[in-house]
């Protein structure tokens, strides 16, 4: 990015503008810390993998509702020989191999995992002091905008699930007087992959990555795509989700297709409209596959679909990140639509600045970014709110997305 680019950014946000002979050397340091915090949002997926996981253990799992202080010392001890046993063995599975790279073996396992932990319920405290006192702004606009920024001090997390692509779908739905003409390329900023996340944290299944498939279903699905016309770029910081995408991509022209396990927790009362998209989830870029509950996960529903290797084929990553760079891209290399979700909330407001510019920069005039945060609107680099939809998930307090649309005037 440019300090040109940015300029609007600083002058509007009224932060200092670095000096033209300092400009590379910050914006290169900027793009060295937040690629960071990828380290500490892995580790942050291995804690909760080590908490949730049941393929290494007959434990049960620790889940994420809330813990007291006096039973988590004897839940964290009944797992943890099993998760040491598990990272000592060379054959455990890639998640294992995952976390054996960020931790090591043997006696380094217990300390480290333990001083992880800790961290995460630190992190935790701090989530519930900022979330208190967004709600005292007293402020539905105002508390959705601290909220929109709420882990700009966390490790960058790749964790993903299907609701999130619920609210991008209904988003879509509205969308479809706005779009301008089919759309052709879509870029995806932080598609994740889920190794574990903060609520589920299923691994019976090997690491996925979801989003990508979604958007091009969801496109397919409500005739706002062709399937032969469609290519989607992923952008992320991470090398480990940019390899698994591009190893699917690689063994799709292969010939291979690319599995998804849908999970859908049994105990939750979920919204009608929701459990019918889980159900339908798919059927525009694949085929329903079997699958099996495995024992010691809980009451779960579960499906699994087998994704064309056509579609996985048209997808292609990008090491990007948003806050720093953005591709060069003219004419009809542009994209149509952008679609970054719980990616934003990692990034304060002169980063979310940053990361307006830089979508600006790759939008087709009339294309739309997607986000379910409030970002920074500057006038100057041609991005505006034009309108939001509202998806709730089930019947619990907050379980629900709001997403905004911005299009590039």
């Amino acid at each position: 990015m440019s300090r040109a680019q940015a300029a609007p950014v600083f002058e509007a946000l009224g932060d200092p503008l670095p000096a033209a002979d300092e400009w590379p050397s910050w914006i290169a340091g900027r793009d060295r810390h937040t690629r960071a915090r990828v380290k500490e949002g892995d580790e942050t997926s291995i804690v909760h993998w080590f908490l949730f996981g049941t393929s290494f253990t007959d434990q049960p799992r620790v889940t994420s509702q809330p813990i007291d202080a006096n039973d988590i010392a004897a839940a964290v001890n009944a797992r943890l020989l099993d998760f040491e046993r598990a990272l000592a063995q060379s054959n455990s599975g890639e998640r294992a191999e995952f976390a054996r790279q960020e931790l090591g073996t043997g006696a380094t396992v217990r300390p480290r995992l333990l001083s992880l932990l800790e961290r995460l319920m630190k992190e935790g405290e701090t989530h519930a002091r900022l979330a208190e006192a967004a709600r005292a702004l007293d402020d539905p606009s105002l508390e959705f905008a601290e909220r929109s920024r709420m882990y700009r001090g966390r490790g960058l997390s790749s964790d993903t699930s299907v609701r999130i692509n619920f609210a991008v779908e209904e988003a879509l739905r509205g969308l479809i007087p706005v779009l301008p003409g089919p759309v052709r390329r879509v870029g995806v900023i932080g598609p994740g992959l889920d190794v574990s996340d903060k609520q589920e944290g299923y691994d019976f299944y090997a690491p996925q990555t979801i989003q990508p498939f979604a958007i091009m279903d969801s496109l397919i699905r409500l005739g706002l795509a062709r399937p032969d016309a469609l290519d989607l770029i992923a952008f992320d910081l991470s090398p480990r989700v940019n390899a698994h995408i591009g190893r699917a991509a690689t063994r799709a022209r292969e010939g291979s297709s690319y599995t998804l396990h849908l999970p859908l927790d049994g105990e939750v009362s979920w919204t009608p409209a929701l459990v019918d998209y889980w159900r339908r989830f798919g059927d525009a870029v694949g085929r329903p596959v079997p699958a099996t509950v495995p024992r010691g996960v809980g009451i779960l529903k579960l499906r699994a679909v087998s994704v064309r290797p056509a579609v996985v084929g048209r997808i292609s990553i990008s090491d990007l990140n948003v806050t720093a760079q953005h591709l060069p891209l003219v004419g009809a290399e542009r994209f149509d639509l952008i679609i970054g979700t719980n990616v934003f909330l990692y990034y304060d407001r002169l980063e979310q600045g940053l990361a307006m510019a830089s979508v600006s920069n790759m939008l087709k005039p009339g294309g739309v970014l997607l986000s379910n945060n409030a970002l920074v609107e500057v006038p100057a680099i041609g991005l505006k709110s034009i309108g939001y939809s509202k998806t709730l998930y089930s019947n619990r307090d907050e379980d629900g997305d709001l997403v905004i649309w911005y299009q590039k005037q």
